[in-house]
């Protein structure tokens, strides 16, 4: 598939909310906003039972519910309301930035710079963490960056000391294996020239979508946050 046809899977995804269970890695801790959607449905009984134990107490003679029980139902529907429309206003900063991922984030390559050994086994399943080189540049190609990506590894043995300063942060972000951490740029020559590259901390899936040896990422452009990348798992095509 090429980065379109991804895109438009990503898209029917999305729409069908089956995209952020597919790309969740089970790290990213309790989802506020979708627990305070669900509150409303506590709230939506509760209200359900005032207004039943309120009509039932009306005897036939009653001019109506008494002032005290209409308050009371009243106040009831303030909460059902703000869980149903108001879920969305307690998303964190990262779940806002994975909700623009998922909905504008590019289509890109990719290529494991370092991961976690476990990722190598045959028999694993689990997502695990990595550095990975991608590149938004158009002209970007995977022996390229696969290339790149064992220059930059390189890098992790070297006394930082003799590198340029550019070279030196990504030889200090690899050696100290430390994420997820900030996106950081790529020198152009460490990628053959290809512009627009980043050295980001990424969850792997135990199978990435792959392509030439590479693999296909979903990233917003211009973003650092290493919550702005996803590897895409192969099931997303199965």
């Amino acid at each position: 598939m090429n980065p379109l046809e991804i895109r438009q899977r990503l898209d029917e995804l999305e729409r069908a909310s089956k995209l952020e269970k597919a790309l969740d890695s089970g790290g990213g801790g309790a989802p506020w906003a979708e627990i305070v959607w669900m509150l409303q449905f506590p709230a939506i009984i509760g209200l359900a039972i005032q207004v039943t134990t309120m009509a039932l107490a009306v005897k036939p003679d009653d001019p109506g519910p008494p002032p005290a029980e209409m308050v009371w139902s009243a106040v009831l529907v303030l909460p059902v309301l703000l869980f149903r429309f108001g879920w969305k206003m307690v998303r964190s900063p990262r779940e806002r930035t994975q909700v623009r991922l998922r909905r504008k984030g590019l289509v890109v390559l990719g290529a494991i710079v370092q991961a976690n050994d476990r990722f190598f086994d045959d028999d694993n399943e689990d997502w695990l963490p990595g550095s990975v080189l991608v590149s938004f540049d158009p002209k970007a190609r995977p022996e390229a960056l696969a290339a790149g990506a064992q220059k930059i590894n390189a890098l992790k043995r070297q006394d930082r000391r003799t590198l340029p300063p550019a070279q030196a942060a990504l030889a200090w972000e690899l050696y100290h294996e430390m994420g997820p951490t900030s996106s950081l740029p790529v020198p152009p020559e460490l990628v053959g020239g290809l512009r627009d590259c980043l050295l980001v901390s990424a969850m792997l899936p135990p199978e990435p979508l792959g392509v030439d040896g590479c693999f296909w990422v979903l990233a917003l452009s211009g973003e650092r946050s290493a919550d702005a990348v996803a590897v895409l798992p192969a099931t997303l095509v199965g």
